[in-house]
């Protein structure tokens, strides 16, 4: 990511150094980057938010209805959308017929603001549509991460209306975001519903991490139309999962004959294999069905099995207002505690922290990243490793990059270098050897002793690079440039160059000796043999010497 660092400048992903970017209206392209995982298009406006609103609803080179297929993007900066009525990011309806956004959104805990939405669209949100599958360990993309929504109002006439998106299918994934404001969806139809998070997740579907902090009201005047709303997913389909989520707003379902209210999910449509697991609901629901953490089977055919859903771990305050028997029920001073923290992270450790005084002392998530970018600065014998981190709602007491020569074999031991906690880290190593892999990964310590790994935009924890060969001349002399003994025995003496650095090289190309500040490198131990002493100083050189005992 040596583009992103070296002509930005380490501010870019730094929000509290940056001033909020309140949008016009207007829409223009993005300049920075060129939309690979390594170099991601770098969205640093709300007009270029907007931008990516218009390719995408006009399905800019689609492959089908997916847009932006393996294409990343990050948000540099806080946006507020100034109140300006939004068009989603894709136009799909619930049953995810339209241009969807396809690719890698990372909003790098970055805020939207003032976030208007006025639709009559079937499904409507931040971004309309979300889609995509993993092949592999290749990301076909379709991930919304790392992003939050505040000051929202949301209205729609249509089907589905939602926080973060609108409707979602096939392995797509949204990750630690939140949302803030008001959330209402009514029609006459058969059906409508609204959800904190996701109005609608189908197929394999993952939502992780995320909150909702808001009011959601779904409302159907049919007098055989159908009304759900949850606070984090409206309606789950197909074998979408929820985990390690909380609702802390308030849901509303009104019909004439079926409402559904629930803390996380609403309600179900189909045969499904829906999960949920460790997540919580503290907001009051207000419904005919009213459920703590999950509402209704299939509320348009109330006789459908509903064998396949699967719920673990998730709990309710007593007091919300849930009737049926989804979840268990606990009151308000049993889920302020670090026993009730210690349940939501049953599954994974320290998902969830104690209150920070945002919550109401319930639990909150730790939200906590780390973006390992590409090895820069490479040379024969040295590189510069660089990430951002996050603490988010926990502290790091350490940051630490590995590193290791690259070996399917896992032969090489892998060495850590232990740099100062910030914002943006990084480490220039020096005592690489030339044409050689390396691979390398960082990963942080909490102050509770938790160790958080680092990652790589959508995709896995390891980089790597290869360092360069040499590319000075070598020779026994070079003018003006004195190295002597030549054989040496205990000490080698240099003179004619004011040296900075000396690196001793064996004749396997092995870095054996590191010296710096001096012209004087001793060689008392090392074994009999022609060693490559490069010269790093006035005058580069590398010059050929031997060794004897």
């Amino acid at each position: 990511m040596k583009k992103l660092f070296t002509l930005l400048g380490a501010i870019v992903l730094t929000c509290n150094l940056m001033a909020v970017n309140v949008w016009d209206g207007s829409s223009e392209p993005w300049t920075n980057g060129s939309g690979t995982q390594t170099d991601p298009y770098l969205i640093e406006t709300a007009s270029n938010l907007a931008y990516l609103a218009e390719k995408v609803n006009e399905g800019y080179q689609a492959q089908g209805m997916a847009v932006f297929r393996y294409t990343y993007f990050m948000m540099t900066d806080d946006f507020d959308l100034n109140n300006i009525n939004w068009t989603p990011i894709g136009n799909v309806n619930m049953n995810m017929e339209g241009y969807y956004f396809a690719g890698i959104f990372d909003g790098w805990y970055h805020n939207i603001d003032h976030l208007r939405i006025q639709s009559n669209a079937d499904v409507c949100g931040l971004f309309g549509g979300l889609g995509g599958e993993i092949e592999g360990n290749m990301v076909s993309n379709g991930m919304i991460l790392h992003l939050s929504v505040t000051n929202a109002n949301i209205t729609s006439t249509g089907t589905g209306a939602a926080g973060i998106v609108g409707a979602m299918a096939g392995d797509a994934m949204v990750i630690q975001c939140s949302f803030s404001g008001t959330i209402s969806v009514s029609n006459n139809g058969d059906f409508c519903g609204a959800g904190g998070i996701v109005a609608a997740a189908a197929e394999e579907s993952r939502i992780l991490e995320c909150s909702h902090h808001g009011s959601i009201t779904a409302t159907n005047g049919n007098f055989m139309g159908v009304a759900g709303a949850g606070g984090i997913v409206g309606i789950a389909m197909g074998a979408t999962s929820i985990g390690e989520c909380y609702n802390a707003g308030n849901i509303t379902g009104n019909a004439m004959m079926v409402s559904v209210a629930a803390g996380i999910v609403g309600a179900t449509l189909e045969e499904n294999e829906v999960a949920m697991w460790n997540c919580y609901n503290v907001g009051t629901v207000n419904a005919l069905t009213k459920g703590g953490v999950f509402g209704m089977i299939s509320p348009i055919n109330p006789t459908k099995d509903e064998t396949t859903l699967f719920i673990l771990d998730c709990y309710y305050l007593n007091t919300c207002g849930g009737t049926n028997n989804y979840g268990i029920s606990k009151t308000s001073a049993e889920m302020q505690t670090e026993e009730f923290k210690a349940l939501m992270n049953s599954t994974t450790s320290n998902v969830f922290m104690m209150d920070n005084g945002t919550n109401n002392g319930y639990p909150i998530l730790a939200l906590t990243g780390m973006m390992l970018w590409d090895a820069a600065e490479i040379t024969d014998h040295s590189a510069k490793l660089s990430a951002n981190l996050h603490e988010g709602n926990n502290d790091f007491v350490r940051a630490v990059f590995v590193y290791q020569k690259f070996d399917v074999n896992g032969t090489y031991d892998p060495i850590e270098v232990e740099v100062e906690v910030g914002d943006y880290v990084e480490v220039t190593l020096d005592d690489l050897e030339p044409n050689t892999s390396y691979m390398f990964r960082i990963y942080s310590e909490c102050v509770d002793g938790h160790i958080v790994e680092g990652g790589v935009l959508g995709g896995q924890p390891y980089r790597g690079f290869t360092t360069e060969e040499f590319d000075a001349v070598v020779s026994h002399e070079i003018p003006g440039i004195l190295v002597y003994p030549n054989p040496a025995t205990d000490v080698v003496h240099i003179q004619g160059v004011d040296a900075v650095e000396v690196q001793v090289f064996n004749a396997l190309g092995q870095l054996v000796r590191t010296v710096k500040g001096t012209n004087e490198v001793g060689v008392s131990d090392l074994p009999s043999g022609t060693y490559l002493f490069h010269i790093v100083g006035n005058i580069d050189a590398v010059i050929k010497t031997d060794i004897v005992r």
